[in-house]
């Protein structure tokens, strides 16, 4: 299945921790799971060997409609 996560910091987190950790394990887990995961965030990028299959995009929430994210997934 194909699934988006969106974020409004960059994910993982870099000094402060809370949903951007969370999201960041649940990306993990989804891939490890057999699930192509799409995270929307800010500066987001690779953490381990486990998160190369997650694909990144970066945004905005300011700039973008809901609708074109989605179209984006």
């Amino acid at each position: 299945m194909r699934i988006g996560l969106f974020h409004h910091r960059p994910v993982p987190p870099r000094d402060y921790g809370g949903t951007e950790r969370v999201c960041a394990w649940l990306a993990q887990g989804l891939v490890e799971a057999g699930h192509e995961v799409v995270l929307f965030a800010p500066d987001s990028r690779p953490w381990n060997r486990a998160s190369q299959s997650i694909h990144f995009e970066s945004w905005d929430a300011s700039a973008h409609s809901n609708q074109e994210l989605v179209q984006r997934i």
